[in-house]
């Protein structure tokens, strides 16, 4: 019989090409044509063969299923003749609506589509996937259809079956140097078009069970969106005023974005203070939030089992002592993670926890002994098989890198330490007994964190342009504040507000205050001289070099070199940005998405020229 445990070694060699084919395709900006990829998949099947190029034909097979799936994704955008033409879609509601100030923007599947005048000939929109819709409220005189169930309610809801006329563009963003790509942004969400709503008619639901992975994805944002509506309606109840209070409503876009993963919720001010203290991390749901409940509900099923098999007797002892400890403690602590997982938005660090618990779990019920890297690498794998675009994320990288560095610094010894069997004489008063516990806890979580910064400095710099030198003092209280107070008090009032709503209303206000002490202590921080820097974006060779010199830093003790791993850092933090010469005139073009932008620059003066709209009301 083959132990399952045996295929860990080909496993993990199939996530290593799958993870270096992603990159190669992302980072290369070059796509194989459709044409060549049975070509090189048929190589790659034969190359697998020889025991030696094993791990090129398998990079060449998962390369060339990488490249059709994007091909196939980049095939669902809306063909261009169809822009501004009025187009009947009918779908279904597939995210939870983004609050916005005139109206909600939502993700609508598309099931049929065609134009509104079917004796046009236009290109047909049958292969248009999912399209991203400004929904707003129906203008004075401009009634919607009163056919259909439910059609007085104008607002969208996860899960509701809609036949609209809508007016699309296809999803194409803004480009600038050092910018956001809000465009491959939209390719990774699945997005083929962007529009707005000009009519709309309520069809039938369809019940979720008949519409398989999909369904079960729309039921669990119904339910989310049935939670975000109770925490509203609490929100208001607490707060009559709704919003007069600016900071006490921002507050509350916090409590959302902990509690379901709502970080639309949460304005950009807050999210610049986050992220120049070092702490946006923290704001969302991350791999920290997901593990502590999990833990908590496996340590919950294993203390409700031992109390059962105390009190039990006759065969239900005898049945309970057949089920394995390792079960009663896995299987709860999976079902709560993936669950939480889905039900806060289904982000990376979420998927990469779930992933890392799922393949920890598989290797430690099949009794092999791993290293603790092995679960990080066949998650981000499984993260990439799922989406392909997830390695351009930002997010990606620093929630993986983060993870590695703990699991590094998990397995080195502190050193100096003393062993069990240690004469006491030599010990301090502070190492002993109960202190001595808190002692050691504090020297893991000041280790951890320093592991933590020195990995992910190179590739904050590297994504963001910034460095946020206070970011260690904010995050050594607010990792453990957010973690084990605000967070479960948040998942808490977002539980008990549909059952109990004035038991999670005074739970509410007790979150409400502690978040703003939270706020005030990052302010305090962020006021400080030098905070946070700018610097400029490092070139390859620097962040390489960087990224070497953290290695260095946190490498065992045998191999460790700080001062070499210092010197490596200085191409990163030493660089200045490129300045042309003085009497050179640089023209700098921006994307603004209408007209045209243009900065002159010569010396210390600027010039901006803008034309404006390209027509009235238009887009260029």
């Amino acid at each position: 019989m083959i132990h399952p445990a045996s295929f860990i070694p080909r496993l993990t060699l199939l996530a290593g090409c799958l993870l270096a084919s992603a990159c190669a395709l992302e980072f290369s900006g070059w796509l194989p044509p459709v044409g060549w990829l049975p070509g090189w998949a048929l190589l790659g099947a034969l190359l697998v063969l020889p025991a030696r190029l094993r791990p090129l034909g398998m990079g060449l097979m998962v390369s060339a299923a990488l490249a059709l799936s994007i091909h196939q994704a980049l095939q669902t955008r809306l063909d261009p003749s169809l822009e501004d033409v009025p187009l009947v879609v009918e779908g279904t509601v597939s995210s939870l609506p983004s609050r916005q100030g005139f109206g909600d923007r939502v993700l609508f599947a598309v099931q049929a589509c065609g134009p509104l005048d079917e004796a046009a000939s236009l290109p047909g929109c049958e292969g248009l996937g999912q399209v991203s819709l400004s929904w707003g409220t129906p203008k004075s005189g401009a009634q919607d259809d009163a056919d259909g169930p439910s059609a007085d309610d104008v607002w969208p809801e996860p899960g509701q079956r809609w036949r609209l006329l809508v007016k699309l563009r296809r999803p194409v963003a803004a480009v600038n140097p050092d910018a956001f790509d809000t465009e491959q942004r939209m390719l990774q969400q699945g997005i083929g078009a962007v529009g707005r709503v000009v009519k709309r008619q309520r069809l039938q639901d369809e019940p979720a069970w008949q519409q398989g992975m999909a369904g079960l994805m729309r039921w669990v944002e119904s339910v989310r969106a049935v939670l975000r509506q109770h925490l509203e309606t609490l929100q208001a109840r607490i707060d009559p005023a709704r919003g007069q209070d600016e900071g006490r409503w921002a507050l509350m876009g916090i409590v959302t974005g902990l509690s379901l993963g709502d970080q639309a919720a949460m304005g950009a001010e807050q999210w610049g203070l986050f992220s120049r203290t070092g702490v946006s991390h923290l704001m969302a749901i991350s791999g920290m939030h997901v593990t502590l409940l999990a833990m908590v509900v496996s340590a919950g099923c294993l203390g409700l089992h031992r109390a059962l098999a105390r009190r039990a007797s006759g065969r239900w002892l005898a049945w309970m002592s057949r089920v394995p400890r390792q079960w009663l403690v896995l299987v709860p602590g999976m079902l709560t993670a993936f669950g939480y997982a889905l039900l806060s938005g289904w982000g990376v660090p979420s998927q990469r926890t779930c992933f890392m618990l799922l393949a920890a779990a598989v290797l430690s019920v099949g009794g092999r002994s791993q290293n603790a890297v092995t679960p990080v690498l066949l998650a981000a794998a499984a993260i990439v098989a799922l989406d392909p675009w997830s390695v351009a994320q930002a997010g990606f990288w620093l929630s993986f890198c983060a993870v590695l560095a703990l699991v590094w610094c998990a397995q080195q010894p502190l050193g100096g330490g003393m062993e069990e069997g240690d004469a006491l004489s030599g010990t301090r008063w502070w190492q002993q007994g109960r202190v001595g516990q808190w002692w050691a806890a504090l020297r893991d979580g000041a280790r951890n964190q320093w592991a933590a910064t020195v990995l992910l400095t190179p590739l904050t710099i590297a994504f963001f342009s910034t460095w946020s030198l206070i970011g260690p003092v904010a995050n050594v209280l607010a990792i453990p504040w957010v973690g084990l107070v605000l967070t479960p008090m948040a998942i808490g009032v977002m539980l008990l507000a549909p059952v109990f709503p004035w038991l999670a209303g005074w739970l509410l206000k007790a979150l409400l205050l502690q978040l703003g002490w939270l706020m005030a202590f990052l302010r305090s921080l962020d006021a400080l001289p030098l905070a946070s820097i700018q610097l400029p974006r490092p070139g390859v060779f620097a962040l390489v070099c960087a990224l070497l010199g953290a290695v260095l830093m946190l490498a065992p003790v045998g191999l460790r070199r700080p001062r070499l791993g210092v010197l490596c850092l200085l191409p990163l933090l030493l660089a200045s940005p490129r300045h042309a010469p003085p009497d050179a005139l640089v023209v700098t073009a921006l994307d603004i998405g209408q007209g045209s932008m243009i900065v002159v620059e010569q010396g210390d003066k600027r010039l901006l020229y803008d034309t404006g709209a390209s027509r009235l009301g238009g887009r260029s």
